[in-house]
């Protein structure tokens, strides 16, 4: 049972993971629930989800901190290796 309860809360994360890459690369929602197979809805959710624990995250940042990580994502964007 436990292992159950974990192999879904890593496939959430998962997903969680794919809707915010696919955000950043400029998919709205539709098009990200059309590419992962959810619906619009879920995709929502765990969009919610995800930014609720980047804010978590980032919560103990300086503004500075916060910027510089921002631009370094940016670059890796735009430059990925």
């Amino acid at each position: 049972m436990v292992d159950k309860v974990v192999a879904v809360r890593e496939g959430k994360l998962c997903q969680s993971r794919q809707v915010i890459l696919l955000a950043l690369d400029g998919k709205n929602n539709q098009e990200t629930a059309t590419l992962l197979g959810v619906s619009v809805n879920t995709v929502k959710t765990l969009k919610k989800g995800a930014y609720a624990k980047l804010r978590t995250l980032l919560a103990p940042l300086s503004d500075e901190e916060i910027f510089m990580l921002l631009a370094l994502l940016a670059a890796s964007c735009l430059n990925p290796s």
